[in-house]
């Protein structure tokens, strides 16, 4: 598969401490940020740097920088086959990306990373109750190619409430979906979604799924 049938969407908000390092990486896929409305300067780094984003006009969220990069891709990027989101905060390694593009041969809808690591004990046992019922191993996993038709015929679905696993749920039954196993080393600095919300809204999950 061509590089250009791959597009790795990056949102990305505050990240100078760990974006730069990453994009190293990165700049040899074809690739689109979208700056989530950051004050630490990464504005100026990605047009220095000529890199291909979209900057937000006020903070939206990781789930809604996602959506929008998704609605950016589907018009701009003609070529694009599969989108991977990709956290700009350390957490994923850019070198199981290759792991992605070898497993898009055998045409899958979509590719989920599966962590050797989670953040919360809740995402343990989300994972586990939805891998015996829909066998996807990591829901709520951030690093995942995706089809880009199946993005755009469901992307009036997609919201910011349930990290996509809503739409898991729905398609899940009918496309074609493999895991693969991802290392998922311990982020830089302060977490955006170690928060009190943000757990709520994990534990949410379990009445919303079963």
């Amino acid at each position: 598969m061509k590089k250009s049938e791959i597009v790795v969407l990056v949102p990305c908000h505050n990240e100078m401490n760990n974006f730069p390092k990453i994009y190293k990486k990165l700049k040899k896929y074809s690739l689109l940020v979208v700056n989530d409305f950051s004050t630490d300067g990464t504005k100026y780094f990605l047009k220095k740097n000529k890199i291909k984003h979209i900057n937000t006009k006020k903070q939206e969220g990781q789930l809604n920088a996602i959506i929008i990069g998704f609605k950016y891709i589907i018009t701009n990027f003609k070529n694009c086959k599969y989108v991977i989101t990709f956290d700009a905060d350390g957490e994923h390694k850019p070198s199981d990306l290759i792991k992605f593009i070898n497993k898009a041969k055998l045409k899958p809808d979509i590719i989920m990373g599966a962590r050797n690591r989670k953040n919360r004990f809740l995402e343990s046992i989300i994972s586990q109750l939805f891998y015996l019922k829909y066998k996807i191993k990591d829901p709520l996993t951030g690093f995942k190619m995706i089809n880009k038709m199946l993005i755009k015929k469901n992307l009036r679905h997609l919201n910011n409430k349930y990290f996509f696993i809503d739409f898991l749920k729905r398609v899940s039954s009918e496309i074609k979906i493999i895991n693969i196993d991802i290392a998922s080393p311990k982020r830089r600095g302060y977490s955006k979604h170690e928060s009190f919300i943000t757990n709520l809204k994990i534990f949410y999950f379990l009445n919303f799924l079963f």
